[in-house]
Protein backbone atom coordinates (compact mmCIF):
# COMPACT_ATOMS: atom_id res chain seq x y z
CA UNK A 1 0.00 0.00 0.00
CA UNK A 2 1.17 3.52 -0.74
CA UNK A 3 2.43 6.20 1.62
CA UNK A 4 2.97 3.96 4.63
CA UNK A 5 -0.67 2.92 4.90
CA UNK A 6 -1.15 -0.07 7.17
CA UNK A 7 -2.74 -3.20 5.84
CA UNK A 8 -3.77 -6.37 7.60
CA UNK A 9 -3.47 -9.95 6.54
CA UNK A 10 -4.57 -13.22 8.02
CA UNK A 11 -3.31 -16.58 6.80
CA UNK A 12 -6.66 -18.34 7.01
CA UNK A 13 -5.44 -21.72 5.80
CA UNK A 14 -1.84 -22.77 5.12
CA UNK A 15 -1.79 -25.13 2.13
CA UNK A 16 1.75 -25.98 0.94
CA UNK A 17 5.35 -24.98 1.39
CA UNK A 18 6.95 -25.12 -2.04
CA UNK A 19 10.53 -24.55 -0.92
CA UNK A 20 12.76 -23.06 1.74
CA UNK A 21 15.84 -21.02 0.86
CA UNK A 22 19.10 -21.08 2.77
CA UNK A 23 18.24 -17.70 4.32
CA UNK A 24 15.05 -19.12 5.86
CA UNK A 25 12.49 -17.58 3.51
CA UNK A 26 9.79 -20.00 2.38
CA UNK A 27 7.72 -19.93 -0.80
CA UNK A 28 4.22 -20.91 0.28
CA UNK A 29 0.71 -21.38 -1.02
CA UNK A 30 -1.92 -20.19 1.47
CA UNK A 31 -5.46 -18.89 1.68
CA UNK A 32 -5.01 -15.29 2.86
CA UNK A 33 -7.50 -12.60 3.81
CA UNK A 34 -6.18 -9.12 3.00
CA UNK A 35 -7.70 -6.24 5.01
CA UNK A 36 -10.56 -8.43 6.18
CA UNK A 37 -11.71 -9.31 2.65
CA UNK A 38 -12.73 -12.75 1.44
CA UNK A 39 -9.67 -15.04 1.41
CA UNK A 40 -7.76 -15.54 -1.85
CA UNK A 41 -5.25 -18.14 -2.90
CA UNK A 42 -1.87 -16.53 -2.29
CA UNK A 43 1.59 -17.57 -3.52
CA UNK A 44 4.57 -15.68 -2.10
CA UNK A 45 7.70 -15.92 0.04
CA UNK A 46 7.50 -15.40 3.81
CA UNK A 47 10.16 -15.15 6.48
CA UNK A 48 10.15 -17.92 9.07
CA UNK A 49 7.81 -16.21 11.57
CA UNK A 50 5.45 -14.74 8.92
CA UNK A 51 6.17 -11.12 9.92
CA UNK A 52 7.73 -10.19 6.55
CA UNK A 53 6.67 -11.08 3.03
CA UNK A 54 7.89 -10.56 -0.49
CA UNK A 55 5.83 -9.71 -3.56
CA UNK A 56 3.50 -12.49 -4.53
CA UNK A 57 0.37 -13.32 -6.48
CA UNK A 58 -3.20 -13.70 -5.32
CA UNK A 59 -6.01 -15.51 -7.12
CA UNK A 60 -9.78 -15.41 -6.76
CA UNK A 61 -11.77 -18.64 -7.08
CA UNK A 62 -12.43 -17.96 -10.79
CA UNK A 63 -8.78 -17.11 -11.49
CA UNK A 64 -7.65 -20.24 -9.67
CA UNK A 65 -10.06 -22.38 -11.69
CA UNK A 66 -8.68 -20.92 -14.92
CA UNK A 67 -5.09 -21.38 -13.76
CA UNK A 68 -5.83 -24.99 -12.84
CA UNK A 69 -7.14 -25.65 -16.37
CA UNK A 70 -4.04 -24.07 -17.85
CA UNK A 71 -1.63 -25.98 -15.63
CA UNK A 72 -3.31 -29.32 -16.37
CA UNK A 73 -1.94 -29.16 -19.93
CA UNK A 74 1.62 -28.23 -18.99
CA UNK A 75 4.54 -30.63 -18.85
CA UNK A 76 7.32 -29.00 -16.80
CA UNK A 77 9.96 -30.89 -18.80
CA UNK A 78 8.67 -29.28 -21.98
CA UNK A 79 8.65 -25.80 -20.43
CA UNK A 80 12.08 -25.80 -18.85
CA UNK A 81 14.02 -27.66 -21.55
CA UNK A 82 13.06 -25.51 -24.54
CA UNK A 83 15.94 -23.05 -24.65
CA UNK A 84 13.41 -20.27 -23.97
CA UNK A 85 15.90 -18.56 -21.63
CA UNK A 86 18.24 -17.95 -24.55
CA UNK A 87 15.37 -16.57 -26.64
CA UNK A 88 14.26 -14.19 -23.86
CA UNK A 89 17.77 -12.81 -23.37
CA UNK A 90 17.76 -11.53 -26.97
CA UNK A 91 14.19 -10.22 -27.07
CA UNK A 92 13.44 -6.49 -26.94
CA UNK A 93 11.06 -5.40 -24.16
CA UNK A 94 7.41 -4.95 -25.11
CA UNK A 95 5.47 -1.65 -25.13
CA UNK A 96 4.13 -2.02 -21.58
CA UNK A 97 7.65 -2.53 -20.19
CA UNK A 98 8.93 0.38 -22.23
CA UNK A 99 6.16 2.70 -20.99
CA UNK A 100 6.67 1.64 -17.36
CA UNK A 101 10.40 2.25 -17.64
CA UNK A 102 9.82 5.65 -19.28
CA UNK A 103 7.28 6.78 -16.66
CA UNK A 104 9.31 5.58 -13.68
CA UNK A 105 12.76 6.76 -14.80
CA UNK A 106 12.20 9.47 -17.40
CA UNK A 107 14.58 7.59 -19.72
CA UNK A 108 13.94 5.85 -23.02
CA UNK A 109 14.64 2.27 -23.95
CA UNK A 110 14.31 0.89 -27.43
CA UNK A 111 11.54 -1.53 -28.24
CA UNK A 112 9.74 -2.43 -31.40
CA UNK A 113 6.08 -3.26 -31.03
CA UNK A 114 5.38 -6.84 -32.05
CA UNK A 115 2.23 -6.82 -29.94
CA UNK A 116 -0.10 -9.67 -30.73
CA UNK A 117 -3.23 -11.14 -29.20
CA UNK A 118 -2.26 -13.50 -26.39
CA UNK A 119 -4.31 -16.61 -25.89
CA UNK A 120 -5.40 -17.92 -22.53
CA UNK A 121 -4.48 -21.60 -22.17
CA UNK A 122 -4.42 -22.00 -25.92
CA UNK A 123 -7.89 -20.45 -26.32
CA UNK A 124 -8.42 -17.15 -28.09
CA UNK A 125 -9.49 -14.30 -25.85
Amino acid sequence: MANGEVFRFNIVKPLWRLNRSVNGWQKEVNMVSWNGAKPKLDIREWNSDKTLMRKGMTFTRDEMSELKKCMANIDPDDMFDTGADDELKNKEPGPAVTEYFRSSTGNEISAESDEEEVSVCGHDK
